[in-house]
């Protein structure tokens, strides 16, 4: 089943890749900008090309992280913008981007119990 998302921001499973990825990364001492070099080698075609786009932003133009997403995320949700401008000022990033993955996993498992839900009077 193919997952489709909502205008062009990042799928629940993009989001949970791209968050809790460089929350590990970012936790283990590596910068983003790296981050999203290892993200962008594993990643999907589609997917590749956000990251690509995201860390231009960031290593050309030396824009923040929430900054660089607006342009490689263009229909990322106001929500993440905001937890992610709040975490770069006050130093919490890899908390906030943890945060943002255990939401997006709660969304996959909430979307796949109300599929499975809604699936079983048909067998």
């Amino acid at each position: 089943m193919k997952d489709v998302g909502f205008g062009a921001g990042p799928t629940l499973k993009e989001q949970l890749l791209v968050f809790g990825t460089l929350s590990q990364f970012l936790r283990s001492g590596m910068s983003i900008v790296v981050g999203l070099d290892h993200l962008r080698e594993q990643a999907g075609r589609s997917l590749e090309q956000r990251l690509s786009r995201t860390h231009e932003e960031i290593t050309r133009k030396g824009c923040t992280l929430c900054a660089a997403l607006k342009v490689g995320f263009p229909g990322i949700s106001p929500y993440s913008l905001a937890v992610l401008e709040q975490a770069e000022t006050t130093g919490t990033l890899d908390k906030a981007l943890d945060r943002l993955a255990n939401e997006a996993k709660g969304g996959l498992e909430r979307r796949g119990r109300l599929i499975r839900d809604l699936a079983y009077p048909v067998f």
